[in-house]
């Protein structure tokens, strides 16, 4: 990404959209990345490219509100059958304070 962004930032466009793809294809990069493509291949007059790259990232962000929300559904869940201090440190969320068990 870092590089993609250097290269929009010296508008060399089609680098910037090499390295951007690459990132598209990554775990973890494909909002940003897919959003940034949109805009450049708007920019050159792809429309085309431009509408699937912002699918592409649309997709992507639905993809994330869904974990988030099976995310919070499990926490409710488990919130409300267990002691929330409890919950937190054995999920990870909490630092190891040394008086808290995590067999249940």
């Amino acid at each position: 990404m870092a590089l993609g962004s250097t290269y929009e930032n010296l508008n060399r466009k089609l680098e910037a959209i090499k390295c951007f793809e690459r990132a598209a294809s990554c775990i973890g990069n494909t909002v940003s990345a897919c959003a940034k493509l949109g805009r450049l291949f708007a920019e050159l007059g792809d429309k085309e490219s431009a509408e699937f790259y912002y699918q592409q990232c649309i997709t992507s962000l639905q993809e994330k509100v869904s974990s988030i929300n099976i995310f919070i559904l499990t926490f409710l869940f488990l919130k409300s059958h267990l002691d929330i201090y409890h919950f937190l440190f054995c999920s990870g969320f909490l630092k190891d304070e040394g008086y808290v068990s995590c067999d249940l």
